[in-house]
């Protein structure tokens, strides 16, 4: 298990030539945990909890569950920088790496299938 904050400091120290703000890139990895809350809960969440679960910085994301959202949080970071440097193109600053909506594309895609990579359900058995 490791906090979002934890998982959002060592996406910055792989990559080098991240462009955007921590607090940035926190918000996009709470973005990512949220979407695929919608579709099955968190280890780390307790329902029964009080005060009521709050999804923060500081939740715990087990490597289970970074496996299905972290590619989906590096297409968001990546789209991310991708419109900040087509912003700066009106400066004369050259692009590199792929357009945002090349990234779309991808982002679409995994979106389609985070539903069924985080389907979990008990086995049962039919007599």
């Amino acid at each position: 298990m490791a906090k979002v904050s934890e998982r959002v400091s060592s996406y910055l120290e792989s990559n080098d030539n991240c462009l955007l703000e921590p607090d940035a890139l926190t918000a996009i990895a709470l973005r990512a945990v949220r979407f695929y809350m919608g579709w099955t809960s968190l280890e780390a969440k307790d329902l029964e909890s009080d005060p009521p679960f709050e999804l923060s910085d500081d939740t715990d994301i087990s490597d289970s569950e970074w496996s299905i959202i972290g590619p989906l949080f590096d297409l968001y970071a990546e789209k991310a920088q991708a419109i900040s440097i087509e912003s700066t193109q009106v400066m004369g600053v050259m692009q590199f790496g792929r357009s945002s909506s090349e990234i779309q594309s991808d982002i679409t895609v995994k979106e389609e299938a985070l539903p069924r990579l985080a389907f979990n359900a008990d086995p049962f058995e039919i007599e």
